[in-house]
């Protein structure tokens, strides 16, 4: 439940087993308020972890806190959950810092960000994903010079993300650069179709997401570049007659480019898309998604 979105039957869920005598552990708090945080249940989530507190009398541990940075900060109080991982008991780790940079990116706050980011980088100097999140940050706010700067020290490759999709049996992998394929000039006149249709529509592809400047990269080559899009077009030519349901696993976390053109693809194609990033499920059907935004 908590990974598909379905953050108000997991509630209920969970109020039903206490109601059955059954009383929670720290587990299933965690799973109670990613519930919340995977829906967009603040007020809920909050008084979650309250009755963890006071009245199971459950001392909070590290994922718990993560999951309260993380449902703050998605709804946009960066500098409540900011003021939240500073009143924590216990030291913050870098996967706590790490939640509220990528709210940053989300939510578009440059300045809270490198705020941010420096506690990361003083954590973990090595890790080059918390470059790159920063990197994100700059790139939507078309930053290019500080995402160049970045990219430079950390030399991102614009290949480490890959999706597949399993037609009959078969496994189809996708990489960034998912030329090699041998319906590869089929895949992207299908998606060059569909951006075009897109944008006839009024919606205009965010090419910042793919952390390039004009002069590096051809800006519909970038576009197709994305491994998830690449295998759902791969699956709307591949489908049996009468299958109506695309299912798609990626490595990373989902682009809100990829998040916007799977919606796109479920109504204009009429497929359902069952997308599984590294962060949770999606289900894309009629243009809307079972996230909610929230992932």
């Amino acid at each position: 439940m908590v990974l598909h979105g379905f953050g108000s039957e997991a509630i209920a869920t969970f109020n039903d087993m206490r109601h059955a005598g059954i009383e929670p552990d720290e587990v299933s708090f965690i799973s109670v308020l990613s519930a919340c945080v995977h829906s967009g249940l603040v007020d809920e989530g909050l008084r979650f972890f309250n009755i963890m507190r006071y009245e199971c009398k459950i001392e909070p541990k590290l994922e718990h806190y993560v999951c309260m940075v993380n449902l703050l900060s998605r709804s946009g109080s960066l500098s409540k959950a900011y003021r939240f991982i500073e009143m924590m008991p216990i030291a913050p780790n870098s996967t706590i810092w790490r939640a509220l940079l990528s709210s940053c990116r989300i939510h578009h706050d440059v300045k809270f960000a490198e705020k941010v980011a420096e506690h990361l980088f003083e954590l973990e100097p090595e890790n080059k994903g918390s470059y790159l999140l920063l990197a994100n940050v700059y790139a939507e706010a078309e930053k290019w010079e500080e995402v160049k700067k970045l990219r430079d020290k950390i030399r991102v490759k614009n290949n480490q993300g890959c999706s597949w999709i399993e037609i009959k049996g078969k496994v189809n992998i996708f990489t960034a650069a998912g030329n090699a394929h041998p319906q590869a000039k089929k895949i992207e006149s299908l998606l060059k179709k569909l951006r075009l249709k897109m944008e006839e529509e009024g919606h205009c592809p965010k090419i910042r997401y793919a952390l390039i400047d004009e002069d590096e990269m051809e800006n519909e080559v970038a576009l197709c570049g994305h491994s998830e899009q690449l295998a759902m077009a791969f699956g709307i030519l591949s489908l049996p007659r009468g299958k109506t349901v695309i299912q798609v696993t990626k490595n990373l976390r989902v682009c809100s480019e990829c998040h916007e053109m799977a919606k796109f693809i479920s109504r204009k194609a009429r497929k359902e898309i069952l997308l599984r990033d590294s962060n949770r499920f999606h289900h894309f059907k009629d243009g809307h998604c079972s996230c909610r935004g929230f992932w």
